[in-house]
């Protein structure tokens, strides 16, 4: 083999590489479970990896955003927002004082250490009184 012939394996050896590196980036392989699921938030890290195929590769980063918008695979499952999940299976433990506990404080407790705005007035919240952390893991289903 010459010098010219063995530069062009080595040029198609990295596209064929890089292509299937975009590819195995999107959502749509990564997360099969996500397909059709109801639009909602941007999962980042999948938008990004489309996005460094845009980068690289204009058309399978054009490709990669579209399979992903279409079958919705790049959004967050609805169960992700939850305070308790895979990600945030620990529960924390705060005191404050009683004069200090109300529905506005809990609402911006939760946004600190969880990073999610909570609306205490949702039907999708429930509210339990418990002596102690226990109690509430107890409660709770994993």
């Amino acid at each position: 083999m010459n010098r010219k012939s063995r530069f062009r394996m080595f040029m198609v050896a990295v596209v064929v590489v890089a292509m299937f590196a975009q590819v195995a980036g999107c959502g749509y392989f990564m997360h099969p479970e996500r397909r059709g699921q109801a639009k909602g938030k941007v999962d980042a890290g999948i938008a990004v990896l489309d996005g460094i195929g845009l980068l690289f590769f204009l058309i399978p980063g054009i490709v990669a955003f579209a399979v992903d918008f279409s079958h919705n695979t790049i959004y967050l499952p609805a169960d992700k927002s939850s305070l308790i999940g895979p990600e945030k299976d620990e529960l924390i433990s705060l005191k404050i004082p009683q004069d200090q506990f109300t529905e506005k404080e809990i609402e911006k407790i939760v946004s600190q250490h969880y990073g999610i705005e909570l609306d205490m007035d949702s039907p999708d919240v429930e509210v339990y009184e418990a002596d102690n952390i226990d109690e509430i893991k107890d409660r709770m289903t994993f």
